[in-house]
């Protein structure tokens, strides 16, 4: 999953600063700083424990000084606003406890023209009623939901998908 993710980020960016929230020990962040070398990556997690194995595996594969880890609460991110081209969140969104909020801090920190891309298992379509109030806010324009073909060995995971918010 996380190579099919870093491989559509590096099929759309090839420059600018990509943001992984809820980074876990950087996987995907990695994925993407390998296929995509052109990027600034950043993570963040609320994890220090998390935060300091991507580092210690961003050292590994000598990747350090193309990527950057931060611990910081989801609601408060510690990056300027408008500062990142494109956030991707991979299996977070179904433990955000404030949906609302955390997409106004998403909103907050990408570019106007950037993009958010949560990857999750299908909830009512994503949270809908926050999506919908974020779009009302005009931070974003109508989300994308779309199905991401998935396998867990022969099994097709049919409930992962990925939702696209563009910032307005």
């Amino acid at each position: 999953m996380y190579q099919q993710v870093a491989e559509q980020v590096a099929a759309e960016r090839q420059n600018g600063v990509v943001l992984d929230v809820g980074c876990g020990p950087g996987h995907v962040a990695l994925s993407i700083a390998r296929l995509a070398p052109g990027l600034d990556m950043r993570g963040a997690d609320v994890s220090a424990d998390m935060v300091n194995r991507a580092t210690h595996n961003a050292e590994r594969a000598g990747l350090a000084e193309r990527l950057r880890f931060d611990v910081s609460e989801p609601t408060r991110l510690p990056y300027a606003g408008a500062s990142v081209n494109l956030v991707v969140t991979t299996l977070s969104m179904h433990h955000w406890t404030d949906v609302p909020t955390m997409l106004r801090e998403l909103a907050r920190v990408v570019r106007p023209g950037g993009q958010v891309w949560i990857y999750d298992v299908r909830q009512p379509e994503m949270d809908a009623d926050a999506l919908a109030a974020a779009v009302a806010d005009g931070a974003f324009s109508a989300p994308r939901v779309e199905p991401m073909p998935l396998w867990v060995g022969v099994i097709p995971l049919r409930n992962f998908v990925r939702c696209t918010l563009d910032r307005r």
